[in-house]
């Protein structure tokens, strides 16, 4: 990125790491320095997961508070743990009516068939199982990891996932995310700080992670802090558009 100055960046990421949160664990405060690298950690010992859980937090996340996704995610962990894998959900999502399943399934009480979170989820389950049976693989998990670690924010409209609706650069960052990889999400809150705390006026969604890479940062751990402490101090991007 022209103009890039690495050691201004990370004196202001400094500042950034200092400043204090409650831990929603334990409800004590601690440096956002403390509890991002604490999720890091966590994100490093993921191992596999249920091929279901990066899908499905994706569409519960989209424009809601992460609070609120969790709830939904541990309600359908809870009440349906039978429920295992994308090609079972398909069957469910198939055979159940579009506002049941969101209010039965998603915990959402929509008002129409094309719910922007039920839409995204069967894009997501379709688009998987398609790319599984393309690519030939056996496992489900296996073909969410190989697409996450090939996929090209800057030709999503190439990409077998990236090509279908409402599948955009958050889409891509939140499953990448809900993997433990190494990558930021560029998030409304994450791009907010980078541009009022350090003072970039165009953020495209390609270049965000070349950011933490020309750092020489975890981007995992980057996102979570930008994301942290935006969330925490309500910053959001403004776009400059129409100015």
């Amino acid at each position: 990125m022209q103009g890039f100055d690495k050691e201004q960046f990370l004196s202001n990421l400094l500042r950034l790491e200092q400043d204090k949160i409650n831990h929603p664990d334990t409800n004590q405060e601690v440096t956002l320095k403390e509890f991002c690298l604490g999720k890091l950690k966590q994100a490093k010992s993921l191992g596999d997961i249920n091929p279901i859980t990066p899908i499905l937090k994706t569409a519960l996340v989209i424009n809601w508070p992460e609070k609120a996704m969790k709830v939904r995610f541990a309600n359908f962990c809870l009440n349906y743990p039978d429920i295992k894998t994308l090609a079972q959900l398909k069957s469910v999502i198939d055979s159940t009516k579009p506002l049941e399943f969101c209010e039965k399934y998603m915990g959402i009480q929509a008002k129409s068939d094309l719910n922007p979170k039920y839409v995204l989820l069967k894009e997501l389950v379709e688009g998987f199982l398609e790319y599984k049976r393309v690519k030939g693989f056996d496992c489900e998990l296996t073909a969410i990891k190989d697409w996450a670690r090939q996929v090209n924010l800057k030709s999503l409209k190439d990409d077998i996932i990236g090509q279908r609706y409402g599948v955009g650069p958050g889409v891509v960052g939140n499953i990448c995310l809900n993997l433990g990889m190494s990558i930021i999400k560029p998030d409304r809150h994450v791009n907010g700080v980078l541009q009022q705390e350090f003072g970039f006026t165009r953020i495209k969604s390609s270049q965000v992670n070349d950011i933490a890479i020309m750092a020489g940062i975890d981007r995992f751990y980057l996102d979570r802090v930008l994301f942290e402490y935006g969330k925490k101090h309500g910053l959001s991007y403004v776009s400059n558009k129409g100015c």
